[in-house]
């Protein structure tokens, strides 16, 4: 863990409608419920897997019921397939540069949806632990497509990591992006403003989040929150979010889950993102 920030989501949509004579249609909203989407997702610091076994790792995105989890200081090898196996995620993409050219900070997103489009943005910044890193990927939830962002960045007074992931994120034209990670910010940092200014919401900005009063941090409760999901949607929202408490604690950081309801978008041309591809091991996570 370095002392600098992170997230994890699922968006919902509540709609009500009162019919008004004849001009009224309550039906819009009961369509609307029908046909959005809820996700949940996770995003967890792992911390290279020292502190749990892949079935534990496995056994607590199952309990949440995760639709996409975002992993970050993952170790090297098949760690990350055998975590998806026990969790039931078969979708696997795997990042390939370590937080602080560390041999097991990998950044990770776990899918059970499929999951394309597989590529990773490279972030340096003075004064900072570098590299940092974003792995990105795309995939549907019953025909609403999502990008997916899974990082780990460090904080710094400045223009740093943090900047240069919200530049990144604002190429993405996909019209559901959802972003997980250790983002070592805290929900009032200059860093996180610079991602919202970019159109994003954290699920910490929910009114009933209360995040001052909780900490990602294992053995710090006055830590505050690093660990965020994030969105930027025009059709969706967050839910909720919590931090998973556990004793004995699996990491040196709690899970954050969230739940986020989308609706679908209009069909738009330019949903693109360019940054050097990954390999998209997915079917490796159901061998034997």
């Amino acid at each position: 863990m370095h002392k600098h920030s992170a997230v994890m989501l699922v968006v919902g949509l509540g709609a009500s409608a009162l019919a008004i004579g004849a001009s009224a249609r309550p039906s819009d909203s009961d369509s609307a419920k029908q046909h959005s989407v809820s996700v949940r997702a996770v995003t967890w610091n792992v911390r290279y897997g020292s502190m749990a076994s892949v079935e534990q790792v496995g056994e607590v995105l199952r309990t949440s019921r995760a639709d996409v989890a975002f992993l970050s200081e993952v170790p090297h090898g098949d760690w990350a397939l055998r975590v998806a196996k026990s969790a039931g995620m078969v979708h696997v993409l795997n990042g390939t540069i370590s937080s602080a050219n560390h041999p097991d900070k990998f950044k990770v997103i776990l899918s059970r949806t499929p999951i394309s489009s597989g590529c990773e943005v490279h972030f340096d910044s003075e004064g900072a632990w570098n590299p940092a890193s974003a792995v990105r990927g795309r995939t549907r939830v019953r025909g609403v497509p999502i990008a997916l962002w899974s990082t780990h960045i460090a904080n710094r007074e400045g223009k740093g990591h943090a900047w240069t992931l919200a530049n990144a994120l604002s190429r993405d034209r996909t019209p559901n992006v959802l972003v997980g990670g250790d983002l070592n910010l805290y929900v009032d940092s200059p860093g996180l403003q610079a991602i919202r200014h970019k159109g994003f919401v954290s699920a910490w900005d929910l009114p009933h989040a209360n995040p001052q009063q909780q900490s990602t941090i294992v053995g710090r409760p006055d830590h505050g929150v690093i660990d965020h999901v994030l969105l930027k949607s025009r059709r969706g929202s967050f839910q909720d979010v919590n931090v998973v408490n556990q004793d004995p604690a699996l990491s040196d950081h709690y899970p954050v889950n969230s739940t986020v309801r989308l609706r679908p978008t209009p069909k738009t041309a330019n949903t693109g993102f360019t940054c050097p591809p990954l390999r998209l091991p997915s079917a490796m996570a159901t061998t034997p």
